[in-house]
């Protein structure tokens, strides 16, 4: 069976709710970022997969912003090696 855990997908939401607070009276809006599975997986011999429980991390704008850059890269890249 694989060590990986897979998710096939991905929201991200603002929420009111998802804030942190900043040193003094200030609070920050956070982005939240939730992977989930809704997928079908099989291993090597097969076997289907148990789907995984979805994971979340609540981000600041500045991180969703390198984050989406990053995945922006990716998919070109991943889009070049395909076509």
């Amino acid at each position: 069976m694989s060590w990986r855990e897979y998710r096939t997908d991905a929201t991200a939401t603002l929420s009111p709710a998802a804030r942190a607070r900043l040193i003094g009276d200030g609070h920050i809006q956070l982005i939240t970022l939730q992977l989930h599975d809704t997928g079908y997986h099989v291993d090597d011999q097969g076997n289907e997969l148990a789907r995984s429980p979805a994971v979340r991390c609540e981000l600041r704008a500045d991180e969703a912003r390198a984050l989406a850059a990053r995945l922006l890269v990716c998919a070109e890249q991943a889009q070049e090696e395909c076509c």
